[in-house]
């Protein structure tokens, strides 16, 4: 990072202060004027006298900013140091030699700010000359630019984050088909007759493995911004109390888990899984923070940032945020671990327990409300964790919370849905209908193909659009079943309204284990996400047949 860039566009030009200050000196009531003019700057103006190593003069700022009096720099022009971390320590004495010496410096260093937080701090310094060969003063201005590297280290991040989320995407895809073969061929072998107990056992095991392989194929896909957030509207205190049983059963009986809530409601708009996701990983993390047991504590409050920024972080737009706090008794993170806490696949934690994407999952979450997640940690004092969720008008009348997020192992929202459970039994009898497949993962079409031949359809398959479009163009099908991602000329939600086109009155199911087809596919089409089962590709083009199409809102719930 160009630290010259960081400077505060309200500062003036070293090149103008410089000159001014040339002028100034001697001067009384033009001087006076002058410093008049530096207690209004934002950054810290200083003047410092190399030959009799004093603080001339200091801004008001610097009390803000350091938070400790101007008096006591002028009686030791040291005492900034103090705020100095440990490991920026030498670059700032190396500077302070340097200044003593009448060379100008210009240099990035931390501080602890008043509110016991880390500081970024941008300094740079001039040379006013004196007599031949010695300097009269040296003129400098120290910004605190925390919000700045903020702001751009977020950019970054967000270009990492998606760079990461289109890999993902892609991964996940072609998981989702494993998968999928996988599945089908676990559900159809138990049904098996004759099955001992060891092998019941174990093929439930193997399905229970397929279950936990898709939620985090589900993951990636979250990450990768490709599923849409299930947007509900409710009181963010109310959820967290509800939320709390769970919340403490997974941090363990070592761990307490206190709740503290502002009096007031706090409405918000939001995925309620996504955001019970991220609250439950902050505890789990917490948890391990805390080999030996501890507390840990949810707090909330309200946070208003305005156009002159507020104490939020920058990323963040004007308006009002309901903020939870997750703090941890923990021995914290080194300042080199924080700065890394939100980058994809970092992890601390031995191998096999982490995975690095619980934190930026969550970050990458919230800023697609509109909101953040901030770290907060230095050794031996812990960690907090602070969500920030833009609030909204409060919950009409009656509106209930959305029920909790299940346990591990709980069936994804994805799930086939009830109301739909149609299955085989209504595919008619006699010649079945007839569908066309379009699947370019070849165990994955012979599988489908199977099922739904046992079940008494009629199957033509085809391996990419040209080959569909050509099957189309020769024979009539009642219902198109096609991946959205194929090869060929078209893609499948295109090909789709190509069939549409070509044979009216097609029934339409769109498979996918990546992308989500949307607000643009039609409401009288069916969506199956991937991995699917045969019981749940029955159920859904039994549904087709019967006229009751599945939308994405059916599978996604309420």
């Amino acid at each position: 990072m160009d630290a010259e860039d960081l400077a505060h566009p309200s500062a003036p030009g070293t090149s103008e202060l410089q000159g001014l200050w040339a002028d100034l000196d001697g001067h009384g009531e033009a001087e006076w004027r002058f410093r008049r003019l530096a207690e209004l700057l934002d950054e810290v103006f200083y003047v410092f006298e190399p030959e009799s190593n004093r603080i001339l003069y200091v801004s008001p700022a610097f009390e803000r900013v350091w938070g400790r009096s101007v008096d006591a720099v002028y009686r030791n022009p040291e005492a900034y140091i103090d705020a100095v971390v440990a490991e920026d320590l030498p670059v700032v004495l190396e500077a302070l030699r340097r200044k003593r010496k009448g060379t100008p410096n210009r240099l990035e260093y931390r501080i602890r700010g008043p509110d016991g937080r880390g500081r970024w701090i941008w300094d740079r310094n001039f040379v006013v000359p004196g007599p031949p060969g010695k300097p009269l003063r040296i003129v400098g201005l120290a910004a605190d630019v925390t919000e700045h590297r903020q702001a751009r280290e977020s950019m970054r991040q967000m270009e990492r984050l998606e760079a990461l989320g289109h890999l993902g995407g892609g991964l996940a895809h072609d998981f989702n088909n494993v998968l999928g073969v996988i599945m089908g061929n676990l559900e159809r072998l138990a049904t098996r007759a004759g099955l001992d107990a060891a092998a019941v056992g174990a093929v439930a095991e193997s399905l229970e493995a397929v279950r936990r392989g898709r939620d985090i194929a589900a993951s990636l896909l979250g990450f990768a911004r490709r599923s849409p957030l299930q947007l509900t509207r409710f009181d963010l205190n109310r959820k967290l109390v509800q939320l709390l049983p769970l919340l403490r059963h997974c941090a363990g009986a070592a761990v307490r888990v206190d709740l503290q809530t502002i009096a007031c409601p706090l409405p918000v708009e939001a995925d309620a899984g996504s955001l019970d996701s991220a609250l439950i990983n902050l505890v789990a993390n917490a948890r391990d923070a805390m080999p030996g047991g501890g507390t840990v504590v949810l707090s909330t409050c309200v946070h208003r940032r305005t156009d002159g920024g507020g104490a939020l972080p920058a990323q963040l737009a004007p308006g009002d945020y309901a903020l939870v706090c997750v703090s941890d008794e923990g021995g914290g993170m080194r300042p080199e671990v924080l700065a890394r806490a939100l980058e994809p696949l970092f992890t601390t934690k031995p191998e096999n327990v982490g995975t690095g994407l619980g934190l930026p999952m969550a970050y990458w979450m919230l800023r697609r409300h509109g909101g953040t997640l901030t770290l907060d940690s230095a050794e031996a004092r812990g960690t907090r964790a602070c969500l920030y969720v833009p609030l909204c008008r409060e919950p009409s009348e009656g509106a209930a919370v959305p029920e909790l997020a299940r346990g591990a192992g709980a069936e994804p929202r994805t799930e086939r849905c009830a109301a739909h459970e149609v299955g085989a039994a209504a595919v008619p009898c006699g010649p079945g209908p007839t569908v066309l497949v379009i699947e370019d993962d070849t165990a994955l079409a012979g599988l489908v193909e199977m099922v739904l031949a046992e079940a008494g359809f009629q199957v033509t398959r085809a391996c990419d659009s040209d080959r569909a479009q050509a099957a189309l163009s020769e024979s009539h099908f009642d219902i198109l079943f096609t991946d959205l991602g194929i090869p060929g000329g078209l893609d499948g939600r295109m090909l789709a309204h190509w069939a549409a086109t070509c044979q009216p009155g097609i029934s339409v199911v769109l498979a996918s284990g990546a992308d989500l087809p949307g607000g643009s596919v039609p409401t009288d089409w069916t969506f199956l996400p991937k991995p699917y089962g045969p019981r749940e590709l029955l159920d859904t083009l039994g549904a087709v047949v019967a006229g009751r199409p599945r939308s994405v809102d059916d599978l996604m719930g309420p």
